[in-house]
């Protein structure tokens, strides 16, 4: 498969075919690593980065915090 560099603005622009796209899982907005390796171009979808911000964002103390959990007493010689 080819296809063809164009010009976008003050950079270089190549457009994926969408059969490239789909087996991938890219649409539009879809984050991806650049680089050169043996002078060639190696395109691959970005893994997600989170921040613990992000993943605290929807957190609710009230809702998602739970008291002690009494799982019953001693079953063997436990020190306790």
């Amino acid at each position: 498969m080819q296809g063809s560099v164009s010009r976008w603005g003050n950079s270089l622009a190549l457009r994926l075919p969408s059969a490239v796209a789909s087996s991938l899982n890219m649409r539009e907005g879809t984050q991806v690593e650049i680089r050169v390796e043996d002078q060639s171009i190696v395109i691959t979808p970005s893994k997600p980065r989170y921040r613990l911000a992000d993943l605290l964002a929807g957190y609710d103390p009230d809702k998602h915090r739970h008291g002690e959990m009494d799982d019953g007493g001693p079953i063997g010689r436990e020190v306790w």
